[in-house]
């Protein structure tokens, strides 16, 4: 009996020992584990300035602020200030903002507007002049470009309120 005894008593200290050791493996392991600093590795930067370095390349205005399209088209050069204005506002270092940009597409718009109301507004008329040279009398035929103020006043009136 003394033996059985002496059995157990060796395999609970046993059990007691290998179980304290593993407990405290574990936890040193576990403490390894959460001193280790977890690194996310965060891409979105990097993808906008990809992005705002693809904006700002200036081969996308570079048709719209070509001599060819603002002179021989008669289309201006109001285009090719507000692409170059809008490219300019992108990024960390941008140098206009939006209500300059804006302000330039506004003049477009008003010059749009002039334009369709004179055109819109204008009359011609034809009227007979006699002309006389040398004895002889001629009789010639003169259009005139007459605009009708109150329809003009009418139409920018009109683009006002829409606005």
């Amino acid at each position: 009996m003394k033996v059985i005894k002496m059995q157990t008593t060796l395999i609970i200290i046993g059990l007691l020992v290998t179980g304290g050791a593993g407990f405290g493996l574990g936890k040193k392991l576990s403490d390894n584990k959460s001193a280790d600093p977890i690194i996310i590795e965060d891409k979105t930067s990097e993808k906008q300035q990809d992005v705002v370095l693809q904006l700002t390349d200036l081969d996308l205005v570079q048709e719209a602020c070509s001599s060819s399209f603002i002179v021989d088209k008669s289309q201006g050069d109001v285009l090719c200030r507000e692409l170059f204005c809008r490219m300019q506002q992108r990024g960390v270092d941008a140098k206009t903002g939006a209500s300059e940009c804006e302000a330039i597409s506004n003049v477009k718009n008003k010059i749009t507007i002039h334009t369709f109301c004179t055109n819109s507004s204008t009359k011609v008329a034809s009227e007979p002049i006699t002309v006389e040279a040398d004895g002889v009398e001629a009789s010639v035929v003169t259009e005139i470009s007459v605009l009708d103020q109150n329809a003009f006043k009418q139409c920018i009136e009109f683009f006002d309120r829409r606005i």
